[in-house]
């Protein structure tokens, strides 16, 4: 009987260790379980989000191929203007996309409306460098470094920098013009919180020059003399007509920008950033962008007989209506 009691007190604690042992797999493997769950969540929704935020991106395609500019309004055709009153602007304001789902939204920007790396006048990056929170230090060994980056020389400006500054970094200026507005990040002066904040409004494709038709808020903000509120107001009033100009514009506000009339044009840039935006939760949202540089030329309506017919042995990269730059997507 004492050996009874005896086996029976020394298995409760191997039955304890084992029930212990089964809790804690069942407690690991929940766990385990909820883990892949949340990440399928997740990954479904950022799918979710890009082939809505793709959706729209290619609507605004599509807007930007038949449709037509009235000042800085986009005009799509009648078969989509008359599905709704959303009203698009190629000067980055964001808007609802038609036939796409109401959460997203998405900007088109004509890039003569932008500041350009390669001649825009130093006052005007100056400007957009102020406006994003550069000290005045900073933004003079920016410019600076940026001329010493793309001129063909060693000499180094007041301010700037050349290669015995870039050597003990790994690299070297590339003594010539911009390829990318990425390279801007390796520059002297400039932070990667500070190029992510102004990059939206930089471009190098303004062959054409520099239209106040399309410039957004920030690159308004950034004209000598401008303040908010004429920023804003120039906004209104392009929504209600066409600016007409430098002219216009100096009427309007009552400034003088001082730059050179030749700076300026009333023509559009072929090359446009879309952005499309789809908001993930309460804080992040997922982002997607491309830019895209339109073609001119020939269009072609479609193959068949005839004369139309005649062209259809001809390489179709010849007559592409468009030439996408880039893509950029991620969480934001």
């Amino acid at each position: 009987m004492v050996g009874n009691r005896i086996e029976r007190g020394s298995a409760l604690p191997l039955v304890l260790w084992i029930l212990s042992v089964l809790l804690i797999t069942s407690f690991a493997f929940a766990s385990l379980v909820q883990s892949r769950l949340r990440r399928t969540q997740l990954l479904f929704t950022r799918l979710e989000a890009h082939s809505e935020a793709y959706s729209a991106v290619q609507i605004g395609l599509h807007l930007l191929l038949t449709g037509r500019s009235r000042g800085s309004e986009l005009i799509p055709p009648s078969e989509i203007a008359g599905s709704g009153q959303v009203r698009l602007f190629l000067d980055g304001t964001p808007a609802p996309v038609p036939r796409v789902s109401p959460r997203v939204t998405l900007a088109i920007q004509n890039c003569a409306g932008l500041v350009d790396l390669r001649q825009s006048p130093e006052a005007l990056l100056d400007g957009l460098l102020r406006e994003f929170g550069a000290d005045v230090e900073r933004r003079r060994v920016f410019i600076d470094s940026l001329r010493d980056w793309t001129d063909r020389d060693d000499f180094v400006r007041l301010n700037g920098a050349e290669k015995d500054d870039y050597e003990r970094l790994g690299y070297r200026p590339r003594n010539q013009a911009l390829v990318t507005i990425d390279e801007i990040a390796l520059i002297r002066g400039m932070d990667p919180a500070l190029f992510e904040r102004i990059r939206p409004f930089l471009t190098l494709d303004t062959a054409e020059g520099f239209n106040l038709a399309f410039a957004p808020l920030e690159v308004l903000k950034a004209l000598p003399n401008m303040t908010e509120d004429d920023a804003r107001k120039v906004i209104e009033f392009r929504k209600a007509s066409p600016l007409g100009g430098v002219g216009a514009f100096s009427a309007l506000t009552g400034i003088d920008l001082g730059f050179d009339p030749s700076f300026f044009q009333s023509g559009t840039s072929r090359t446009y950033n879309l952005t499309a935006t789809v908001p993930l939760d309460e804080e992040r949202r997922y982002v997607l962008e491309c830019q895209v540089t339109l073609r001119l030329g020939l269009r072609i309506p479609a193959f068949g007989s005839g004369a139309e017919g005649a062209v259809g042995n001809l390489d179709m990269a010849e007559w592409q209506a468009f030439e996408v730059k880039y893509w950029r997507a991620g969480t934001r």
